[in-house]
């Protein structure tokens, strides 16, 4: 009961994220479980995608073929290396294929002209000119998501938690509802858990090339 407990709240947790491909058009869902829905997506594959018997997941690329082979997957369950297709991108270019690592909830991206992976996450959202983008992905039993800011050759450029965690392990604020400004860059709200006070953040790189978090005035 205990892990069917877990699992659903981990299924309302990530399922609450948007992967969007540019500001609004959704690339695809974000379960970051194996729950099998990605048939409605599989169609959605430019050169077509399919699974295999049930292990194994086969996704055409615009030159050749990649295969993704779970482990110990069980439907409904927490664990083992497992894959899910959930959807592309025409714009970018992409395959959105999510990840569950044992307790780890996250994803790559297939760029569909090289072939190549990207790192990805159980949600991504990219910027406006589709030149970064922000992905998230969750650990069973961590209350904040890992949060990756990227390049869109996957170079990492800023890596940190989906709000900060407070001295004796508490969370003093939560950041929600990641976008992305006309120029590229990333805001989100900011909550005080404590007072209750909002505020909007703007991650920023400065002269001495390290990414913060900024209020914006």
């Amino acid at each position: 009961m205990q892990r069917i407990a877990i699992l659903m709240f981990l299924c309302i947790l990530i399922a609450s994220t948007t992967v969007a491909c540019g500001q609004t058009a959704p690339l695809c869902g974000s379960a970051g479980y194996v729950d099998r829905n990605e048939i409605a997506f599989l169609p959605k594959a430019p050169h077509g995608a399919k699974r295999i018997g049930k292990q194994t997941l086969e996704v055409n690329w615009a030159k050749g073929i990649r295969r993704f082979v779970d482990k110990d997957c069980s439907e409904g369950y927490i664990g083992g290396s497992c894959w899910e297709y959930r959807g592309y991108c025409a714009s970018l270019h992409l395959h959105q294929i999510n990840h569950e690592e044992d307790d780890l909830f996250t994803g790559v991206l297939l760029d569909d002209v090289s072939g190549k992976l990207l790192p990805g996450g159980a949600s991504v959202f990219f910027s406006p000119d589709g030149k970064k983008y922000l992905a998230s992905s969750q650990w069973n039993g961590k209350e904040l998501s890992d949060w990756k800011l990227y390049s869109r050759e996957g170079t990492l450029l800023w890596a940190g938690d989906s709000g900060v965690e407070g001295k004796n392990g508490g969370l003093p604020s939560e950041f929600e509802n990641p976008s992305w400004s006309s120029t590229g860059e990333l805001f989100v709200d900011c909550e005080d858990l404590a007072s209750g006070k909002k505020s909007i953040l703007i991650l920023k790189q400065g002269a001495d090339k390290k990414w913060k978090w900024i209020k914006r005035k």
